[in-house]
């Protein structure tokens, strides 16, 4: 382990917890480890119970939290958790949107090197979201050394990034282009319903606010018969989606799965012909899933929010783009895509524009930044 630089990441969320950002704050975590730094991450309990464990060489203290409904979770612990790490680290990470971190943490340490990691906009959230944006989330950008957004297009069009260009840095998402591959075996839907000869649309993620799969449901009633949606994951829209496939009469149509293992998602991929990402909001800054399913040589439909969704997927090339909440808009996208036979027709194409994403890049744009602010870090405590 390196000498004196220990780096702290903050996220609302950790695995096993799954989501996007959760995958993403592993990955960084684990890779800070890796390049022989002390890596420790403080998170979110379950429950009132506060823990520590260690997971893959990492240290991870779970505060434990008196309040959860998504996404606020609140905890007693955090702050005085929070300060003992922070006084024991050289560089802090923050995974933004996470709510009371934000409030809690926007001031730190002249000695520590604060990068902050700008997932999301946060959107639709009214006066309580006012207060948040002004009071938390603006002083915690005031305070960064540095500010990575997702995409290039979060600096252009987020009215929040805007003011903090000087400090922005572009580190795209990514995909493990060995684990999410076109080839292998493909999910068996037989105990779902018969899939015999029909088109398979795919969805994977939460079923939370921002997602659109209402729209998606809505569009899928526009459609022939020999359209089928498979929805894999869970969330607080589950029973009103489920009220929805009854009220919309595509209870034969639609398949619910529960979250499934990450060594079974690449077949989960392949089975599709087209993957559907639906988001309404720029709550949806990325799209990782959408990533995943375009490694795996499937066409994506993503939602124009002038966010990333529309950065990795090439509009006529990888898929296609439509408008949010346009359910007619959807479903020709949806059919087109089938009827191009976009699958076998770009699936090198697709996997190429994946590849471009991958695991490596990544890793390589975070090493670059993580040793740049250690030695700045050091230059700053010798003068």
């Amino acid at each position: 382990m390196k000498e004196g630089l220990a780096v702290l990441s903050m996220n609302k969320m950790y695995p096993p917890e799954i989501g996007g950002v959760e995958v993403v704050a592993k990955e960084i975590a684990e890779f800070v480890r890796k390049l022989g730094y002390r890596s420790r991450v403080i998170t979110f309990s379950l429950d009132r119970e506060t823990k520590e464990e260690e997971v893959n060489g990492v240290e991870v203290l779970r505060c434990g939290t008196f309040f959860r409904k998504d996404p606020i979770r609140l905890s007693l612990s955090f702050k005085s958790a929070y300060q003992d790490l922070s006084n024991e680290s050289e560089i802090e990470i923050f995974h933004v949107p996470s709510g009371l971190p934000e409030f809690i943490c926007k001031k730190k340490c002249e000695s520590i090197r604060r990068v902050v990691l700008y997932h999301a906009d946060t959107v639709s959230r009214g006066i309580i979201g006012n207060l948040y944006v002004k009071h938390a989330l603006i002083p915690m950008l005031d305070s960064a050394d540095v500010i990575v957004a997702t995409s290039p297009k979060m600096f252009e069009t987020s009215k929040v990034l805007k003011q903090f260009r000087d400090k922005g840095r572009v580190i795209p998402l990514f995909v493990d282009t060995e684990h999410f591959r076109p080839s292998g075996d493909v999910f068996d839907y037989s105990h779902q319903f018969n899939s015999q000869g029909k088109r398979l649309v795919l969805y994977v993620g939460r079923f939370g606010r921002y997602k659109g799969l209402d729209h998606l449901l809505r569009a899928m009633s526009l459609m022939e018969d020999q359209y089928h949606l498979v929805l894999v994951g869970d969330g607080s829209e589950k029973n009103s989606l489920s009220s929805l496939i009854s009220e919309l009469n595509l209870n034969n149509r639609v398949a619910i799965l529960p979250h499934v293992e990450y060594s079974k998602l690449p077949e989960i991929y392949r089975s599709a012909d087209v993957f559907v990402l639906p988001s309404t909001d720029r709550g949806e800054a990325f799209g990782l899933v959408a990533l995943e399913a375009m490694a795996c040589g499937v066409p994506v439909i993503t939602t124009q929010l002038g966010t990333g969704t529309t950065f990795h997927n090439q509009h006529g090339i990888t898929g296609y783009h439509v408008p949010p909440r346009d359910e007619k808009a959807l479903a020709i996208a949806i059919i087109q895509c089938v009827r191009e036979n976009l699958k076998e027709k770009n699936s090198r194409l697709i996997r190429q524009r994946a590849e471009e994403f991958s695991i490596d890049k990544f890793r390589n744009s975070w090493e670059e930044l993580i040793l740049s602010l250690g030695q700045s870090g050091r230059r700053s405590e010798s003068s």
